[in-house]
């Protein structure tokens, strides 16, 4: 299993996206080659057997405290509304059995399933209304040939996913990090495969 506690919600995510020729910060997108999204998008399937199981990272609980993943009180000490902190957990648990991703110079479209697509602006946020308490601030943008997703609920909780497709373009591993503020964040991966014909 590749679940892991990290000591910091952005330092796993860092780790994972330093670049082997230096240089930081978000890509821009005419430095993004064909075959990286030729690679990434279209439809993906998960493969549940080699993915790790997101309860057993968050702890299976519903709140924060011992055994949870989460830090005691969620967010920044406690500011976090339940609605919130139950749309975040939502977002990092309730794992996407398809995805379908559509790449162009200027856009990405992320569908999961029941939910209505995110049509993201590189680099752009855009906002959208789960209830009249939880808003859900996106993100997408390329750094070092990865598309990052980035979901922030209102309070500050954040699900970060790294969407990384295999050389052959048949193999998809999202790096999913759950930092629902505090002292810590969780991480674990989620592994999907094109549809069979």
């Amino acid at each position: 299993m590749r679940i892991q506690l990290i000591p910091g919600p952005a330092l796993a995510t860092a780790a994972l996206l330093a670049s082997a020729c230096g240089g930081g910060g978000p890509q821009h997108v005419s430095d993004i080659t064909p075959v990286v999204s030729e690679r990434l998008s279209g439809a993906w399937v998960l493969n549940e057997a080699e993915s790790d199981d997101p309860e057993e990272a968050l702890g299976g609980g519903g709140g924060g405290g011992m055994g949870s993943g989460v830090p005691p009180g969620g967010a920044r000490g406690g500011r976090m509304k339940p609605a919130a902190m139950q749309a975040l957990r939502r977002m990092a648990t309730g794992t996407p059995r398809t995805l379908q991703i559509s790449l162009s110079d200027s856009l990405a479209v992320i569908a999961f399933p029941r939910e209505e697509p995110w049509l993201l602006p590189y680099g752009d946020k855009v906002t959208r209304e789960l209830s009249e308490d939880v808003e859900v601030e996106a993100r997408a943008q390329w750094e070092n040939n990865r598309l990052i997703l980035t979901r922030q609920v209102s309070g500050g909780g954040v699900v970060t996913e790294t969407f990384m497709p295999s050389v052959d373009g048949k193999r998809l591993t999202v790096a999913v990090e759950f930092a629902p503020g505090g002292p810590g964040g969780v991480e674990f991966q989620r592994v999907y495969e094109r549809p069979r014909a």
